[in-house]
């Protein structure tokens, strides 16, 4: 049933479409919270979920992999959790959300080049395919008005980059720890070690609660959903398609992100869409089928 790996990644993609416009809407200035102190209000959370998921389910295989792997653990929860994150929330505070993740969508290909897998003629042309419909976006945005770029860009695009870079890192060192553990054990230990940076905004959690709920009860519905959601549920999506399917393989369905990301952007926050946008996510789309497909036999 190699199709289940595959769904279950392209569901996380539709989750993390979302995540991104529920980031735009909790950070400043338009929502009450700064990059770090969104990253601690998502994340403080859903690592206690995940440790008491871990310790009741499969306490062996977390304890065993925390003895065994402590280091490259820690590497690799840094890099998904705090480092992605807070480069990601300031990539989301400067740049409209379809955008933003539309750059960040370009690291599966990076992803594929660190992991030292083969390049296929099917990889190259799907991944080129893939890189061509992202241009096509991003060329193809207005520079101003909702969705277009805005006056002062280039700190938001060079966090993007950065996030990229250490979703990438992510999701190749995800792949070794998943040789050792199952998707659960790898999740739950890394996002517990990657949110410890985030425990110095830990003193103003009330503060922080006081402020989200003055901005309303929507602001607490966006705050579950990265929760639940974008961080409980559609992590261990991924991770099971990781180990499933490979770090490479896995994170080529993540092209799929800017197709619900766009559908996200233009439906919740009103983000303008063209259709030269449009055609460049069918291709990019296009790519990560040619890319990902299996030869038959």
């Amino acid at each position: 049933m190699n199709w289940l790996p595959r769904l279950g990644v392209a569901l996380a993609a539709a989750i993390w479409g979302g995540a991104f416009v529920a980031l735009k809407v909790l950070l400043a200035p338009a929502g009450p919270l700064d990059p770090w102190e969104l990253a601690w209000c998502r994340y403080a959370p859903s690592a206690l979920v995940f440790l008491i998921l871990a310790l009741c389910l499969v306490p062996r295989e977390f304890l065993g992999l925390a003895r065994l792997r402590p280091g490259l653990a820690l590497i690799t929860g840094l890099l998904g959790v705090a480092a992605y994150n807070v480069s990601l929330h300031l990539a989301e505070s400067r740049l409209p959300a379809s955008l933003t993740l539309l750059i960040v969508a370009a690291n599966p290909v990076l992803t594929l080049a660190l992991s030292g897998e083969p390049f296929t003629a099917r990889r190259i042309l799907g991944s080129a395919l893939a890189l061509a419909g992202l241009a096509a976006v991003l060329l193809c945005a207005p520079h101003a008005g909702n969705g277009g770029w805005g006056p002062d860009p280039l700190w938001g695009l060079l966090a993007a980059v950065a996030a990229g870079f250490c979703w990438s890192g992510y999701s190749l060192l995800s792949g070794r720890l998943s040789k050792e553990a199952g998707p659960l054990a790898v999740t739950a230990l890394t996002t517990v070690l990657g949110t410890l940076p985030l425990l110095v905004m830990a003193p103003r959690s009330a503060a922080l609660v006081e402020r989200i709920s003055s901005a309303g009860s929507m602001a607490w519905a966006w705050v579950a959903y990265l929760v639940l959601l974008s961080t409980l549920a559609a992590f261990l999506l991924y991770a099971w398609g990781i180990k499933r399917l490979g770090a490479a393989s896995a994170s080529l369905w993540l092209y799929l992100m800017p197709a619900f990301g766009l559908l996200w952007g233009r439906n919740v926050l009103d983000e303008k869409v063209n259709g030269a946008q449009l055609a460049g996510a069918a291709v990019l789309i296009a790519g990560v089928a040619l890319a990902t497909r299996r030869k038959a036999g």
